[in-house]
């Protein structure tokens, strides 16, 4: 997809991720980096932000890999957004403004969803298959299996919030494909914002979701 931002922006933002991700004296190797630019989707007129996200899939000399994520949100008229103070777990976070990530590891059926409200709540999701098991609120993933290394939101940068995840997972967990996602909140309305847009929304189709580009 074409670039949304002036390369200067993208350049301050793209620094800003990488400063937050630092583990200074860890060895790492970049498997994937890439950029989505989010669309947004609402059954009504909004003024959308522009949302930018930028994510780095890493393996350290650990025993984990780390899916690194910063979710950039134009700062806008009326869009006052929260700051990180909270961590823990919690459901039913797609009712307020969420940070959101659709994660499928090695070609699998399975797939995983992280949640992510602006305090820093967070939850993470397991499902077998397509929307599978069908419950409310969904099967909480095993910590075993994904888990979040840290949420913390970081200064207004080029008039975008900041918020930044860190996923981690096993060794052999590989990401074949990926769906970030954001859900904001205007008077109550939802707008769904995707690299991609089934129609109506749907974040678990995985025939929108993106295949990331191997670093080698």
């Amino acid at each position: 997809m074409t670039a949304l931002l002036p390369p200067a922006i993208e350049q301050n933002l793209y620094k800003t991720h990488q400063q937050v991700f630092d583990k200074a004296g860890s060895s790492k190797h970049n498997i994937w980096q890439q950029v989505f630019y989010l669309i947004p989707f609402s059954d009504v007129a909004v003024t959308a932000p522009k949302i930018v996200v930028y994510a780095d899939f890493l393996s350290y000399t650990n025993d984990k890999n780390h899916l690194i994520l910063s979710y950039f949100i134009e700062k806008i008229p009326d869009n006052h957004l929260d700051t990180i103070t909270k961590h823990k777990r919690a459901d039913f976070l797609w009712q307020e403004n969420c940070l959101e990530c659709f994660i499928e590891y090695n070609e699998q059926d399975a797939y995983f969803e992280s949640n992510v409200a602006l305090d820093g709540r967070y939850n993470l999701y397991h499902f077998d298959d397509y929307r599978t098991p069908n419950s409310l609120p969904p099967r909480w993933a095993d910590s075993s299996d994904i888990d979040i290394w840290l949420i913390k939101n970081s200064a207004i940068v080029d008039d975008f919030y900041a918020y930044h995840v860190c996923l981690d997972s096993h060794k052999t967990a590989i990401i074949t494909k990926l769906n970030p996602t954001v859900i904001l909140y205007q008077n109550k309305v939802p707008v769904f914002y995707a690299n991609c847009h089934a129609n109506p929304p749907d974040f678990h189709n995985k025939a929108y979701w993106q295949t990331p580009l191997n670093l080698g």
